[in-house]
């Protein structure tokens, strides 16, 4: 064989032409050898001829003492010429006969002698003297006829290149499941484009060498119908490639495009075949980790020309698609590393899950456990009973991890190997654990407002949890140096975030903790303060007081303006005495009610009061509490328009914003002083919608150019 793991030897029927000084014992030795090496090659006719033939086995004739084999393409022997050395006996004779044909039949690279060992055969000795008939010739030259000489050679590989074989199959070929993605099912074989009848041949040929390796279900189907797998030959345009789809479970369709040029020869139109037609049955990736990339191999070589028809090929192809693929790769694993590792690599995405889910599980339910024995009480920074609680964690913590890592290893034993590791982050929380005890301790009792001590104590835990990390991600070199940061950062957020939320369960529970001791008194005071407020909300004394005296006063000037007054008067009071006791009224009858508010107080400021209301149609219809706007109109009129000597003015502008509406009362009067909502008329509408929508309700104000004051209620 050459480098390309092909046997130079005929292709074609033999034709031996005999010429030169040949005897009758020459010719009978001849025919007699012509019977065995067609008992050995079956599949080549092999004859005499007087006619000139395809080997020529000069005798005598001149020529030197030598060999001369002249080839037809790569792997095919022309002719053999020899001469025979002086005062040879019939025996001698024979014996050079018989070395001379052996190795005329194929190319023999005299120098490599591959067969050392094996004393008198024919391709192990350089003199025909020595020659002794040995049966490994037939053997030999049998097998270099084969037609499956190449799947004979891939069957036979030595353990160390199937060791090589079986790395390349667990690093290149084993998909995400660990699965190889090969074809499951009969290979539909479709040709497009332009295909050639040295085309179809090779195909042909290659594809009656892969049905020897591959198991029956997968047979080949030349069709011109729907196919999964598709050769595009010399398009218009084409450059080769593949394009694969898979399922996850194994390959559905490959898409081909081949450029063979037309001067192409027979060999190198085989390679291009054969290159893409391999690569077309599996889906691999480069040779990377364990796998060692082998020259010539059709799976590591990215050129068709660079490939030598490697056994590994066929080696490779026959195992991927044997129907007991896993249990002979799982033996090869084994024989190589362990049990535990085994089925940490097939299983690693199932073992991944169990030990993620099963943690979860242990956590919850010892920590539940601790929680009904009530381990996890307040400590009231108690420094003792804080350490109690932290060995807790830590246990917990050591039981899930090596749970874990024991799933997730197949191996307890490999768990605990990592036991160093374990105990150096246990040092780490617990070193971690009480730096926070202290120094929290310290913000807790400071006089900082709760606002800031929240930011301190969430700013130190990011900080001191990213630092401790990152020393164990240093210390036992995790990760590369930029995803150690990266890593280290996400751990600490972590940590922030469950501290987020034990600090919101805790402020909830002291909230509902200081609820229940106040619930009786506040409702019991909210019943006493209800009404008073209702009766000081519905009856602003001021009003009323300014309201008579100017019905006084008009009483003796204007009756009939004194009558509307009083009468407006009457209509403003039965609107917020509320006889039906309801809480809410429509959006309609509280602008009516501050219609008639503002034409009272404007009897009282004739002319430097004037008002505004801007509202939609299609808010009128909308429920809010009774008198909420009143109070904030009666503000602006107080504390604004009676501050100033020119006119005033009162403006309400009333929108719907999402799911907000908002209420909004604008005056010319004064800035509002710090303090705007310590007045009892706002500070009381705060309260009722406090009490009526919670946080979703808010009053805000501004001062400037245009002074408003407004409320946001949900609708």
């Amino acid at each position: 064989m050459d480098k390309e793991f092909l046997p130079n030897t005929f292709k074609k029927d033999i034709i031996i032409n005999l010429k030169g000084e040949i005897t009758s014992e020459d010719s009978i030795v001849v025919k007699d050898l012509i019977k065995s090496f067609q008992h050995a090659i079956p599949n080549l006719k092999i004859e005499l001829s007087n006619k000139p033939g395809n080997f020529t086995l000069g005798l005598n004739n001149g020529k030197k003492n030598t060999v001369t084999t002249n080839m037809v393409g790569n792997h095919e022997v022309q002719s053999n010429e020899m001469e025979f050395p002086l005062n040879l006996t019939n025996s001698q004779r024979k014996q050079f006969i018989y070395f001379q044909l052996f190795k005329g039949l194929t190319f023999y690279n005299w120098q490599k002698q591959p067969f050392v060992g094996l004393s008198g055969c024919v391709f192990a000795e350089n003199d025909f003297q020595s020659v002794t008939f040995s049966p490994y010739d037939l053997f030999i030259l049998e097998k270099l006829y084969s037609p499956d000489f190449s799947i004979q050679l891939a069957r036979n590989l030595s353990p160390e290149v199937q060791h090589t074989a079986w790395n390349a199959i667990r690093w290149q070929f084993m998909g995400k499941p660990n699965d190889p993605l090969v074809y499951r099912d009969y290979i539909f074989i479709k040709f497009l484009g332009e295909v050639s009848h040295e085309d179809s041949v090779c195909f042909k040929k290659l594809i009656t060498d892969l049905e020897k390796i591959l198991p029956e279900r997968n047979r080949f189907q030349i069709t011109d119908q729907d196919a999964n797998l598709t050769f595009t030959i010399n398009a218009s345009g084409v450059k080769s490639r593949i394009k694969q789809m898979d399922n996850g479970k194994n390959i559905t369709i490959s898409e081909l495009e081949i450029n063979i040029p037309k001067d192409v020869k027979d060999e190198q139109r085989l390679k291009i075949i054969y290159f893409y037609l391999y690569r077309s049955l599996v889906h691999f990736s480069p040779a990377y980790g364990g796998s060692q990339k082998v020259p010539g191999c059709v799976f590591d070589e990215e050129d068709p020309e660079a490939i030598t028809f490697h056994p590994f090929d066929k080696f490779i192809l026959s195992k991927l698609y044997a129907p007991d693929f896993d249990k002979q790769f799982k033996e090869f694993f084994i024989s190589k590393s362990s049990v535990s590792e085994y089925y940490k690599f097939r299983y690693s995405e199932q073992l991944k899950l169990v030990g993620t889910f099963g943690s979860y599980i242990i956590a919850i339910l010892f920590f539940s456990i601790l929680i009904l024995l009530k381990i996890f009480r307040k400590h009231n920074w108690n420094f003792r009973l804080f350490l109690i609680q932290l060995l807790w964690v830590i246990i917990g913590y050591n039981l899930v991890l090596l749970f874990y890592l024991s799933v997730n290893n197949f191996s307890f034993s490999v768990a605990l190997g990592g036991l160093p590791t374990i105990l150096m982050n246990d040092g780490c929380i617990f070193v971690m654990a009480v730096y926070f005890f202290i120094v929290e301790k310290r913000i807790y009792f400071s006089s900082w407002s709760s606002n800031t001590k929240l930011f301190w104590i969430l700013t130190n835990t990011l900080v001191t949890s990213y630092a401790a990390y990152l020393f164990l991600a240093i210390f036992f070199n995790i990760s590369s140096s930029f995803d150690r940061y990266i890593y280290t950062l996400l751990f600490a957020l972590a940590i922030t975030i469950i501290r987020i939320f034990l600090i919101s369960i805790s402020a909830v529970n002291k909230a509902e903790i200081k609820q229940k001791d106040t619930e009786l008194e506040l409702l019991k005071e909210k019943n006493k303060q209800a009404e008073l407020q209702s009766l000081r909300a519905k009856i602003n004394p001021h009003f009323l007081y300014n309201a008579l005296n100017s019905i006084a006063s008009l009483a003796t000037t204007d009756a009939r303006k004194t009558e509307q007054m009083a009468l407006a008067l009457s209509d403003f009071f039965k609107y917020a005495i509320n006889r039906e006791q309801k809480q809410l009224n429509t959006l309609s009858e509280e602008l009516n009610a501050i219609r008639t508010y503002l034409e009272i107080e404007k009897v009282r400021f004739g002319e430097r009061l004037s008002f505004e209301i801007d509202c939609p149609k299609e808010l009128l219809d909308i429920q809010i509490p009774q008198l909420l706007i009143q109070p904030l109109v009666e503000n602006a009129i107080k504390h604004g328009l009676s501050q100033i000597t020119e006119n005033g003015l009162i403006g309400i502008l009333i929108r719907k914003e999402d799911s907000q509406l908002k209420i909004r009362v604008y005056d010319n009067g004064p800035a509002f002083p710090d303090g705007p909502l310590a007045g009892f008329g706002i500070q009381n509408t705060q309260e009722r919608i406090a009490l009526l929508y919670g946080a979703k309700a808010t009053i805000n104000w501004q001062n400037g150019a245009e002074k408003f004051i407004e409320i946001s209620i949900p609708v």
